[in-house]
Formats: C-alpha cells, sequence, structure tokens
C-alpha cells in the first residue's frame, strides 16, 4: 500500500512533468512565431536552424502526450532524439561535466542510461518496476523522477537554443523565454528532493 508521504510526492512529479509539458508548448509557440515573422539563419553556424527545427518536431510529439504511467515509454525515444539534435547548440551552456569534452555519451542528460531501458525495451525489462522500464506495479516514484528531470533538462536546453537565435532575430520574445527559464529552473529548485530520494530508497527496498 503506498503511504500518504509518497502519493504527495507522486503528485507532486506528475504536477511538474504536466507543468514542463505545458513550458515546451509554450516555447514551441515562440519557435514557430520566430519562424513565421523572419526568415532567418545563423551565418557562423548554417546547421543551426536545422537542429533545432528536428528537436522541435519530436518536442511536439512530446507535447501531444499527457502524463501518466505508461507515456514515458513512447516519450523517451522523443527526448533522445531531441537532445541529440540540441545538444550542439547549447555546449556553452552546459555545466562541465556535461560537455562533450568531459563526457563519453552523445547526451547532455544526467540519466542518459536510465532511458534506455524505456527507449529500447526487451522481454526482460518489460517485467521490471516501473522505474525500471516495466509495467510492474511498483516504481513509480523513480519512474516519475527520471520523466521529470528528463523533460526538464531537454526544456531548459531548447529554451537556451530558441534564445541564441531570438536574441538575433525575434528579440520581442527574450522576456517570455527567460521568465520561463527562470521559472522552471525555480521549481526544479524548490522540489524536496530529501523526500523524494527517501521515498525512492523506499521504493527500491520494497522491491527487493
Amino acid at each position: 500500500m503506498i503511504s500518504q508521504s509518497t502519493k504527495q510526492v507522486l503528485y507532486k512529479l506528475n504536477d511538474r512533468c504536466e507543468g514542463v509539458l505545458k513550458g515546451l508548448k509554450d516555447l514551441v509557440q515562440i519557435h514557430k512565431q520566430m519562424n513565421a515573422q523572419v526568415d532567418w539563419k545563423v551565418e557562423n553556424d548554417p546547421t543551426f536552424r536545422l537542429h533545432l527545427h528536428k528537436a522541435y518536431i519530436h518536442i511536439v510529439a512530446i507535447t501531444s502526450w499527457q502524463m501518466n504511467g505508461e507515456v514515458f515509454h513512447v516519450m523517451a525515444p522523443e527526448i533522445r532524439a531531441a537532445v541529440k539534435a540540441l545538444d550542439p547548440l547549447v555546449q556553452e551552456y552546459l555545466p562541465q561535466e556535461l560537455s562533450k569534452k568531459k563526457r563519453n555519451r552523445h547526451s547532455f542528460l544526467y540519466q542518459e542510461n536510465d532511458l534506455k531501458c524505456f527507449a529500447h525495451p526487451t522481454l526482460f525489462s518489460l517485467s521490471n518496476t516501473r522505474g525500471f522500464g516495466g509495467f510492474g506495479k511498483t516504481g513509480y516514484v523513480r519512474y516519475l523522477s527520471v520523466a521529470y528531470t528528463s523533460l526538464s533538462q531537454l526544456m531548459l536546453a531548447y529554451a537556451c537554443a530558441i534564445r541564441k537565435a531570438a536574441k538575433q532575430f525575434y528579440p520581442a520574445s527574450i522576456d517570455e523565454i527567460d521568465n520561463l527559464i527562470t521559472k522552471e529552473a525555480s521549481l526544479m529548485q524548490s522540489l524536496d528532493w530529501d523526500k523524494i530520494m527517501g521515498c525512492l530508497k523506499h521504493e527500491h527496498d520494497i522491491s527487493h
């Protein structure tokens, strides 16, 4: 039986996932408006707009779903594809440990390895708990933690990439983009991560 404390964590994480999806939708609209207003291109980086458009396609797919206990299995491949497209555009914003010079993976996501079981399920992984890519009846805290942090990192990267282009070609949107970045960063920091980690530990203990 799920404790009241765990239920509160699940509700909060699910709410934050929905909040990030809303933020991604807002960024998609800014991206569309910029494309409609100006025929822009970054002179010193001819692939910038192409990479941003590739990310846009996958993010539109992500934002077409609502968060539930199954949807992350179809979100994860789209997140990985969007991240791969954005990666070369946001190197200057990444912490040192996630820069291309410091990592042996193609992704700036902290939990890239955690997405593999969702993006590439096997008969074995599908028998696991929810948090490890399966359809078991436990593991929802880990499932939503991985979903939220992945979506949040994607949103912040997309916002930074759009801002970089908008600064030159669509400055009217800068304040809105900055507000979205500041709000999401603040909301992520305001979560009770100690409580979440406690629920994750409890979840791990009861599944072993």
